[in-house]
């Protein structure tokens, strides 16, 4: 199938996959302008003020902001390792300015334009220093190697990423979303189910409920958006408690019995049967 036909199923969602030579490492990045959307609920006028300041750095004030936010991070010990956390961190860092909160509340929602302040060099610096630990171990666990290698390759891994979001691409790792948890009132009620693993191993789950009409429409409508960020507006949008799995093997098994190839990480559409036009 062309590129170009390709690109019509990707739904807005540009991407690539950047590959380091050491180890084979590869992580699928985003064009992140294309995935965080905008929030409509802020008006139009204040919306196009932010968009002046943080997008065209009127009067340096991205620069003056990331400076600022950079100095309250350190003084309170506040750590970045992804998107989320940035903005954790974001909203932690002014709880006790009333300009900076009042400033991130306006902005709370409109993550194209957190993303453009997360982007930024300093801040990713900082991302590099907090995370090397935990993915310089997960590395070394992955691949077999000693930590002090695995740093090596982390550093190494993460000069791609940063040249990247310096293009305005994002790596999915970096846009992780916040685990679901099941609190008594919203834990799933019911019948429960004997089930063996294919391990051998006995273990009790729910009972299966169906997905509905609406809830199918919607995974066959998003084939290519990331499992994480698919669950987590999934389970907001129909009030539900799907697990990861749940919701990624269910949306598989519709996208194969509707015909559609996977070319790569895209579901594409069949092409048209050519005896369709001369029935």
């Amino acid at each position: 199938m062309p590129n170009q036909t390709l690109n019509q199923y990707l739904q807005g969602r540009d991407s690539h996959t950047i590959d380091v030579s050491d180890y084979h490492y590869k992580a699928n990045v985003l064009n992140y302008r294309d995935v965080l959307q905008r929030n409509r609920a802020l008006p139009e006028r204040k919306r196009t003020s932010f968009e002046e300041l943080v997008e065209d750095n009127k009067e340096d004030f991205r620069d003056r902001i990331v400076g600022d936010f950079l100095k309250k991070v350190e003084a309170q010990h506040l750590k970045i390792r992804d998107f989320r956390t940035f903005k954790d961190a974001f909203r932690d860092a002014y709880a006790s300015d009333p300009h900076g909160r009042n400033f991130f509340s306006g902005l709370s929602g409109q993550d194209d334009l957190l993303m453009r302040i997360f982007a930024e060099p300093d801040i990713q610096q900082k991302v590099t220093k907090d995370g090397e630990t935990s993915r310089s171990r997960a590395l070394a666990r992955k691949y077999g190697i000693d930590v002090a290698r695995a740093r090596q390759l982390y550093k190494e891994i993460r000069r791609v990423e940063i040249e990247e979001i310096s293009k305005g691409w994002i790596p999915e790792s970096q846009l992780k979303q916040p685990r679901l948890i099941r609190s008594p009132e919203t834990a799933p009620r019911g019948l429960q189910i004997a089930q063996r693993a294919q391990s051998g191993t006995l273990y009790r789950r729910a009972t299966p409920r169906a997905f509905t009409s609406p809830q199918q429409r919607f995974l066959l409508n998003n084939a290519n958006t990331p499992k994480a960020k698919l669950t987590a507006e999934f389970n907001i949008l129909f009030n539900e408690q799907r697990t990861r799995n749940s919701v990624y093997f269910k949306q598989y098994r519709l996208l194969k019995e509707s015909g559609r190839a996977r070319i790569g990480r895209i579901w594409a559409e069949p092409e048209p049967d050519s005896d369709m036009f001369f029935t």
